[in-house]
């Protein structure tokens, strides 16, 4: 559940110049993900969930927004 928005913008004489903003989010609904059972057969806790995963893809929400610039030298010719 990740979400990205990114914008080119061109400008300068025949659009030489480029501005590449964007915007990241992961995990955007901030949704838990548990980690396995218990399987120690004889303890108390035998069978239930004590703990979330520990996966890249179940991280907190996060986000990032970056800008980058971009020249274009014109065509020799």
């Amino acid at each position: 559940e990740d979400a990205n928005l990114m914008k080119n913008i061109f400008f300068g004489r025949d659009d030489r110049f480029r501005l590449a903003v964007r915007f990241q989010m992961y995990n955007i609904f901030n949704r838990h993900y548990y980690a396995d059972p218990d399987g120690t057969v004889g303890t108390p806790s035998f069978g239930k969930v004590t703990s979330l995963s520990n996966a890249d893809w179940s991280k907190p929400r996060q986000g990032q927004f970056d800008v980058r610039f971009f020249f274009c030298p014109p065509a020799s010719g």
